[in-house]
């Protein structure tokens, strides 16, 4: 995926550097921000992270469930029956690994969430940076994350950063009211 992403972003700059001859406007969109900071995305975002604060909880409950048991077998130790201590041992262990297979759900859960959440919100954006650009002479609009621009970018002018506008045009062409 990286390679791709950086066979990409290759291949913009080598076109970007064909447009600069010909004194191309070109605009950048931080992706992270487009997609987060409209009001539907802040929304859905604020939605996905009460759902996994809600599984974080239900995490902890177990792992401190699992940490009083341990303490239980500690302190009962020497007092408790052998027949005890392995039934104790055996309930620790099963919450253990059923909090374990409850985390690795709810990490895919969560990122399966994301990238449903940055799909519908890529089909309802793309149709937007062909608008702004035409409606604003730009050749080239990029659309960036804030990991890959020093990686793959060595100057960018603030100047060209469009994400405001993009956010303002999103919010405008689909207006969120809560519940909907």
């Amino acid at each position: 995926m990286k390679q791709v992403t950086l066979l990409c972003s290759i291949f913009a700059m080598i076109v970007m550097s064909s447009f600069l001859c010909a004194q191309a406007k070109i605009g950048f969109v931080n992706s992270t921000r487009a997609v987060t900071e409209t009001d539907e995305g802040k929304a859905e975002v604020q939605k996905i992270e009460n759902w996994a604060k809600g599984e974080q909880d239900k995490i902890a409950a177990m792992q401190n469930d699992a940490n009083e048991k341990k303490q239980q077998l500690r302190n009962q130790q020497n007092m408790l029956s052998d027949e005890k201590k392995a039934e104790l041992i055996e309930e620790i262990d099963r919450l253990e690994t059923t909090m374990k297979r409850v985390q690795e759900d709810a990490q895919k859960e969560y990122e399966r969430l994301m990238q449903e959440f940055g799909r519908k919100m890529d089909r309802k954006m793309s149709p937007l940076f062909n608008k702004y650009a035409k409606d604003n002479n730009y050749t080239m609009i990029l659309y960036i994350s804030p990991q890959s621009i020093s990686q793959v970018i060595a100057y960018y002018s603030e100047e060209n950063d469009i994400t405001d506008a993009i956010i303002k045009l999103y919010n405008q062409t689909y207006p969120f009211t809560p519940g909907s």
